[in-house]
């Protein structure tokens, strides 16, 4: 079963810097903070930068993989 980049990734919050690993909360993309400018930042999601509203931004990391169940 295939998991959601949501579940993959804990919202950590506080202030975005560059460099911070970022969902977008208007499409719930994650992607990294490359360059602030003003109220807008550049994100990149793959190889293709977006620009968005820093306040549509929330810091993120990646959570734990879980350990399979032994016996």
């Amino acid at each position: 079963m295939e998991k959601k980049v949501q579940d993959k990734f804990q919202e950590i919050g506080g202030q975005a810097k560059v460099g911070d690993q970022v969902k977008i909360l208007s499409n719930g993309q994650v992607g990294k903070l490359t360059e602030i400018r003003d109220k807008r930042a550049i994100v990149l999601l793959g190889r293709m930068p977006f620009d968005v509203k820093l306040n549509d931004l929330v810091v993120v990391k990646e959570k734990p993989k879980e350990k399979a169940a032994t016996k």
